[in-house]
Order: C-alpha cells, then structure tokens, then sequence
C-alpha cells in the first residue's frame, strides 16, 4: 500500500468516527422526543413570563409533576405531558427528583448562602474550592485571612 492510500483510508476512518449518529442509525434526528419537550417546556415558560400569576402556576405544575412522578416511580403511567412537566419544573428552578441539590452541591460563597470561601484551618489559612462539592482545598498556606483574601480577589478580577 502506498504512502497517499493508505492516507485516504486514515482519513475516511477519522470521518466516520466523528459524524453524529442517533439510535436510529441516522444522520440526524428531528422527532427526538426530549427535544419536543423541551422546546414546549421554554415556549410554556415564555408564555408566563410576565403572568402576574406565574408563581401560582409555575407551583401548580412542580405539584402535578411530583404527582406524575410518584405514579411513575411505582411502575404506572405518569400522564400526560410527564416530561414538558419535568423541565418546566427544572427549567423554573424547582426541585425535581435526581435533579435536587444536596447538603454537598451548595457553595461556600456568601452570595450561595454559605460561609465563605476562605477558612481557617490549623495554624493557616485556605481557600476552599467552590466549584466542587465538600470542602476541598483550592490554596492553602497563607498566613493571614487578608493574604487569602487578596489571592481569592485576584482570582475573580481575572476572571
């Protein structure tokens, strides 16, 4: 085989394992079921955006959804509009189940309602990671808590 076919095979080779195929051995797919959804999903949350009533309903649907989901879970047939109810549920920042936060997904920055970023531990001072859950160490071995600060205000100023 020659240095320029061999080439072309690598090539078609490379081609194919980055062109997207569905479940259905298509190219594209336009019927996608959670595509629909989602897109009814914003065009609902669109159509309440300035509803004086829109807590109300937004309410209505999380409690009809969490119905739908418990009906689900137990091996039933949820109803209709289960999945436009999911991600309008989400999509307003309700609580959905598998998409609740937990004690360990909240921030330890103040403006996430933690109590901040930089803490004391032994004799120094750190700088806890807040885009991990826990408390993991982003930097650590500073002497002083305006030293860590000053480190943690250079970080968001070049961000």
């Amino acid at each position: 085989m020659n240095w320029m076919s061999k080439h072309a095979t690598e090539h078609k080779k490379n081609l194919l394992n980055e062109m997207p195929i569905d479940n259905h051995g298509s190219v594209l797919n336009n019927n996608d079921p959670e595509k629909k959804a989602i897109k009814k999903a914003k065009k609902y949350l669109k159509s309440v955006e300035n509803d004086p009533r829109k807590k109300e309903k937004l309410d209505s649907i999380n409690k009809e959804y969490l119905n739908q989901f418990n009906k689900f879970d137990l091996g039933r047939d949820p109803g209709k509009n289960f999945d436009v109810n999911h991600y309008i549920s989400k999509m307003s920042g309700r609580d959905v189940p598998f998409g609740m936060k937990g004690p360990l997904d909240k921030g330890c920055a103040k403006s996430e309602g933690g109590p901040g970023c930089v803490q004391k531990r032994g004799n120094e001072y750190v700088i806890i990671n807040n885009k991990k859950p826990g408390s993991q160490v982003w930097r650590g071995g500073f002497a002083s808590k305006a030293e860590a600060n000053k480190v943690l205000s250079g970080y968001h100023a070049s961000k």
